[in-house]
């Protein structure tokens, strides 16, 4: 047990200290210790510990604990020895220099050597004192020596942990090489998988009614009808089907009124709603020019002819020539000589006259003269829908002796036989996905029979494939036939040439309509799409597409060129004439600049031709069978 010994009166001499030995006796002293141990100058006491020395001892207590939770940090606890052993001759000799305060020692302490005299008269030599043991020595070298042992246990066991250490990096390294490695080939196969049509799914919750009907196999929409025998858009049927409430069309109305007074005042205004039956002669005040002539047709190129609005001629090569949406009249209205419907601002760049005639010299150049059945007519018109912007009753009756063939959806052939007594046998009708295979034979177009789809194809184009597309729209031309009618947008396909023309839609922001498009019959040379009419959101949303939509169209067609159309002719909403390209420039700046697509979309004037070389091309059945596969 270690004792603390106080040391008081060192500087006393001796004769004192045998004196007070004598005379008095230490009450705690030990009756088998010589008198001169019991000198009251030597106060043996035990010293009480400061509170700051418990709470070190909790400390350590804790530090104990948490050791034996981590055994890998313990470290060997060594009590050194209260004196060092360079200590211990001054302390025998009586120097102060090392005693200044309470010192622990664990031996008796010695008397001085000036007492020596005084105490061979009381203390016999026959009694020895305490040995001077070399226990402080001898404890020291064992410190030394666990020390060493310590020393050298915490090294191993050190570098014991950094080579465990430097084992887990390596190991933790390797798996993460191998899980990077295993991603990479799981994303690989994934890859493949999803190139594959087979696995190229992707499920689509719908959040308007729908079943299961309306949809193929493949997850395409297809020609649908409610129960009140309406035709529908399947991925939005009730809010697409162009009925809006009575409060959206009186604002609309009213926003429209302010802004006509604000731009013509009233006597303008007047003046614009006032009957009038001819087509204006100002050219169109995009161009700053003349109308262009009509381009003659090339044995090596697609041409598209833009007349105004929607309306298009389209020359594949010198085989084909194709009119789309035909509107030439004054007004967007089912009586021209009323206020009703929307008056046109821009006229059309040709009149159906101009290109009866083009087409009469065009069959001149080519020998088919002679051919006096189909001199000077074309040989199809498409029509996508029945609204008066894209099919006009005074335009359809002029041109029923000019055209060979009439290609409209489901519904309109009705329509064209009762109102501009067409023949029922040169009416095509087409429901969604179908398709009509047509050749010529001496300037006559003849319909070809089902049969396998490589027959009757050549590297001259004689064959001409046209696909029945969908598109979010709807149609009316009263307020009783409401989407009786089908609305649809075209696909034409020769062995070389691929064109799209959309007509009006919309764009489904929760369902890939044209993606689906783009993998069944793309990539297209050339694709028509319209960029006005969107103003007011909140009602055109759903039946026409802004500019920045006509873009992602672009994109999902894989197009590799397009031309906007359905602008610049009818002030059918609420942005100005001009605002459509404009908007359609900042479109494509700002989708060349974010993401950096080229994106090559052309803005034509009224009149102006575009002729695009065979890039995208057809694939073959066999390719294209398995790319219909690959669909959303």
């Amino acid at each position: 047990r270690i004792v603390r010994v106080k040391l008081l009166n060192r500087n006393a001499n001796a004769t004192a200290i045998s004196s007070k030995s004598t005379n008095t006796a230490t009450p705690n002293a030990d009756n088998h210790l010589p008198p001169l141990l019991q000198a009251p100058d030597l106060i043996v006491q035990r010293r009480r510990k400061k509170p700051w020395e418990r709470w070190n001892r909790q400390k350590q207590r804790q530090g104990n604990l948490q050791r034996r939770r981590k055994p890998w940090k313990r470290s060997l606890r060594v009590r050194r020895h209260p004196v060092k052993p360079e200590e211990v001759p001054s302390l025998l000799l009586g120097d102060a220099s090392p005693l200044h305060s309470t010192t622990e020692v664990t031996l008796p302490l010695p008397l001085p050597t000036s007492a020596a005299t005084a105490t061979e008269s009381i203390m016999p030599t026959s009694i020895p004192l305490q040995p001077q043991t070399a226990s402080p020595l001898s404890s020291s070298s064992k410190v030394q020596e666990l020390k060493t042992r310590y020393t050298g246990w915490k090294s191993r066991r050190k570098e014991q942990f950094q080579v465990w250490k430097a084992r887990r990096k390596e190991q933790f390294k390797r798996g993460k090489e191998r899980y990077k490695n295993w991603r990479s080939r799981r994303q690989e196969v994934w890859m493949n998988r999803r190139n594959r049509a087979w696995a190229r799914t992707r499920q689509i919750l719908l959040q308007e009614y729908s079943k299961p009907e309306w949809f193929d196999s493949l997850g395409r929409p297809v020609t649908s009808r409610d129960s009140t025998g309406r035709f529908v858009n399947p991925w939005q049927s009730q809010s697409t089907n162009g009925i809006h409430s009575l409060g959206t069309i009186v604002r609309w109305r009213w926003q429209r009124l302010e802004r006509e007074l604000r731009q013509l005042g009233l006597l303008g205004k007047l003046m614009h709603i006032f009957p009038w039956t001819k087509i204006p002669q100002s050219v169109s005040p995009l161009l700053g020019q003349t109308v262009p002539p009509l381009p003659e047709p090339c044995d090596s190129t697609l041409q598209f002819t833009w007349i105004g609005h929607s309306t298009g001629l389209v020359h594949v090569k010198k085989n084909f020539t194709l009119l789309v949406d035909p509107m030439f009249s004054v007004r967007a209205s089912p009586y021209q000589n009323s206020p009703i419907g929307v008056a046109r601002d821009v006229p059309p760049a040709y009149t159906i006259g101009e290109l009866v005639d083009h087409q009469t010299l065009n069959q001149t150049a080519n020998g088919l003269a002679q051919l006096d059945d189909n001199i000077g007519r074309l040989d199809i018109c498409c029509i996508t829908h029945d609204h008066y912007d894209h099919m006009d009753d005074d335009t359809t009756k002029n041109l029923r002796n000019h055209i060979q063939l009439w290609v409209v959806p489901l519904g309109i052939g009705d329509w064209l036989v009762d109102r501009c007594s067409i023949e029922r046998n040169r009416i095509i009708e087409l429901e969604w996905w179908q398709q009509l295979r047509v050749s010529k034979q001496n300037g006559t177009v003849i319909i070809l029979d089902e049969e396998s789809p490589n027959e009757n194809r050549d590297e001259d184009d004689k064959t001409l494939t046209i696909t029945c597309c969908p598109a979010s729209h709807w149609a009316s031309r009263t307020m009783w036939d409401r989407n009786f009618r089908l609305w649809c947008s075209f696909a034409f396909s020769t062995p070389s040439f691929n064109f799209f023309y959309c007509g009006d839609t919309g764009y489904p922001v929760s369902f890939p309509l044209f993606h689906q498009i783009g993998d069944a019959l793309g990539p297209f040379d050339l694709c028509a799409i319209p960029i006005a009419a969107y103003e007011p959101e909140e009602m055109m949303k759903d039946a026409h597409v802004n500019p920045h939509e006509a873009v992602k169209i672009h994109k999902d067609l894989r197009s590799l060129h397009s031309i906007a159309i359905h602008w610049g002719s009818f002030q059918l909403s609420e942005e100005p004439l001009d605002m459509p390209p404009r908007d359609l420039q900042h479109a494509i700046l700002e989708e060349e600049t974010v993401n950096g697509n080229h994106i090559n979309f052309s803005i034509l004037g009224h009149g102006e031709t575009l002729a695009v070389e065979s890039q995208a091309g057809i694939i073959s059945d066999n390719e294209k069978g398995a790319e219909i596969m690959g669909l959303w």
